[in-house]
């Protein structure tokens, strides 16, 4: 029976085998209608990132752009370090009084001369301890004694300038000295009249 069985298969097997050789394709058929499109799928997962792409060259130097505005002015910048010499500051005082109290570097006035003190408590002004800054110089040393010079002319009349200065005059009306200054004898002698 079981090798009926196998004969049978292997009979069913080449009849097959026949019959699907002897098969031929057809005609190609009309190409059917386009279908419905169908639903969206599911949104997939998110994938993992990919690596880091290489660095790509540094691109040529772009062209100078415009002339920007002027900024504000900034803040003042704070005070310098005093320079040499900077920590030496005159302070004016006045005219000199011997009942003032003076300082270092005060300045005073006293006979048309101003004077700075050298020292705290510099004492009577002028002294030592007062710096002559400027004023009338004291008078100088005698000097020699000059040449005798031309005997002068005499005088033969005498006139006054608007200022009361005596001119002597000589016999030709000219100059024949120096004019003699006469207000402060003119001013003295009337004030002791009244």
């Amino acid at each position: 029976m079981e090798i009926r069985f196998l004969k049978l298969e292997s009979e069913i097997d080449r009849r097959v085998a026949e019959k699907l050789a002897a098969l031929k394709d057809g005609e190609k058929g009309v190409q059917g209608e386009k279908g419905e499109k169908g639903e969206a799928g599911e949104k997939g997962e998110a994938g993992t990132p990919g690596l880091p792409g290489e660095r790509g060259k540094d691109g040529s130097d772009g062209s100078p752009g415009d002339k920007g505005d002027r900024g504000e002015p900034g803040a003042p910048g704070a005070p310098g370090e005093p320079g040499p010499g900077a920590a030496i500051g005159f302070k004016l005082a006045g005219t000199w009084s011997a009942d003032k109290r003076y300082l270092e570097n005060n300045v005073v006035v006293r006979n048309n001369s101003s004077y700075a003190a050298k020292k705290d408590n510099p004492g009577p002004c002028p002294g030592d301890d007062w710096q002559w800054l400027v004023g009338p110089n004291k008078p100088g040393s005698k000097g020699e004694r000059g040449l005798p010079g031309k005997d002068g002319e005499p005088a033969v009349a005498w006139r006054y300038d608007k200022d009361f200065n005596l001119i002597p005059i000589g016999g030709d009306g000219e100059l024949s000295g120096a004019p003699i200054p006469m207000r402060r004898l003119l001013d003295e002698y009337f004030e002791a009249r009244q």
